[in-house]
């Protein structure tokens, strides 16, 4: 097979025949080769529809479902997580599930390529539903996230959210790239009504995952990370926390008091309301619980989880290392119970009396 560009529209996406491979081979294109801007998504469209036609036409013509399944994912433009997706009218081209269809057709015509095998992998992935993490802060969600993107190779959005925790709100235009390309996010949000209302009624988002942790534990995370944000990382949370102007001079139990009184209230009721996300009628999303608990404890079988619920083949997946450098991927120390050493007895029993039961029984967390 020559490079052979869209003479019919005169739009560029090319597919290369692998050096030494008989001219039968066809092969997914290199990343690499994409279109110079500007990209007009109009004739995008009528390449697209070009495609279409001659695929039709051209029953078993393995070259050109590959080149229609590259279409359909945008890869010419950057896939769906390149740049150019913002562009108006691009992603009224983008359809995962088309060129997943497309793949699984060439596989069946030559069963033995390796480069389709491979296309296929991929599509499969960027075909599963899109990904929204919502953690409580200091749960090791960085981590989480970019082992699920990092291994999966699922494109990342931002602009999800806005505000600050514990009420951070939905930012529709990022959810509308999330949704729309199938894309993968990492936020805070608040289990609000309207975040609810916006992410299950409005954007019909599938299934998402809430990720926690013992909220005395990530207190302690919060209490060594504070003073970073307020310092240098971003001030502005000094008054969105109202954080007393000499907090940073208290001695240590002080300061660990002030948070047992006000951020702990909040991790806590965090997690209660995502629990009880499904006590509206209309809240439709599934959810995915997991733990940093469970992930410190067996961290190939947390993935593990995480891949079966969004459909994804763990042969698909490049599992994570685990962090070991100090501050690697924000985990400080990755400590399960260092809260027993950091607070004082009577701390211990006051942060502990403010977490109810039913999150000790839901997540396996010790009372004391």
């Amino acid at each position: 097979m020559s490079d052979r560009s869209v003479e019919r529209t005169g739009l560029l996406v090319s597919n290369q025949v692998a050096p030494g491979a008989p001219a039968s081979t066809p092969v997914a294109p290199r990343p690499a080769e994409k279109l110079a801007p500007p990209i007009d998504p109009a004739a995008y469209k009528i390449a697209l529809q070009a495609e279409e036609e001659h695929a039709k036409n051209h029953s078993g013509d393995v070259d050109a479902l590959v080149k229609l399944a590259d279409l359909y994912s945008i890869r010419a433009a950057g896939g769906p997580d390149g740049p150019w997706r913002l562009m108006k009218g691009m992603r009224f081209s983008y359809d995962a599930a088309a060129a997943l269809r497309n793949l699984e057709d060439a596989q069946r015509i030559a069963p033995d390529n390796a480069a389709i095998a491979a296309r296929l992998r991929d599509a499969r992935v960027e075909a599963a539903p899109p990904m929204l993490l919502a953690a409580l802060p200091k749960s090791g969600s960085v981590f989480v996230f970019q082992g699920l993107t990092d291994g999966t190779g699922k494109g990342r959005v931002s602009g999800v959210q806005g505000g600050a925790f514990p009420n951070f709100t939905v930012c529709q235009p990022g959810l509308i790239w999330l949704t729309s390309y199938r894309l993968a996010t990492h936020t805070h949000l608040a289990p609000s009504r309207t975040n609810l209302i916006e992410l299950s009624v409005r954007f019909k988002l599938d299934r998402m995952i809430v990720h926690v942790r013992d909220p005395r534990q990530a207190l302690i995370s919060w209490f060594h990370f504070l003073p970073s944000v307020i310092r240098v990382l971003d001030p502005s949370q000094q008054l969105h926390y109202d954080v007393p102007e000499d907090y940073l001079s208290w001695p240590q139990p002080r300061q660990l008091d002030w948070q047992i009184e006000h951020f702990l209230p909040w991790f806590v009721d965090w997690i209660i309301g995502w629990l009880d996300a499904h006590r509206q009628p209309w809240f439709e999303t599934r959810i995915l619980y997991t733990s940093f608990e469970d992930m410190v404890a067996d961290t190939r079988g947390f993935f593990d989880r995480i891949l079966e619920f969004y459909d994804i083949d763990p042969a698909c997946f490049t599992y994570p290392e685990t962090p070991h450098v100090h501050g690697d991927r924000n985990f400080r120390r990755g400590l399960i119970d260092e809260w027993r050493a950091a607070l004082s007895p009577e701390q211990i029993e006051r942060a502990s009396a403010a977490i109810p039961d039913r999150l000790y029984d839901r997540f396996g967390w010790p009372r004391r």
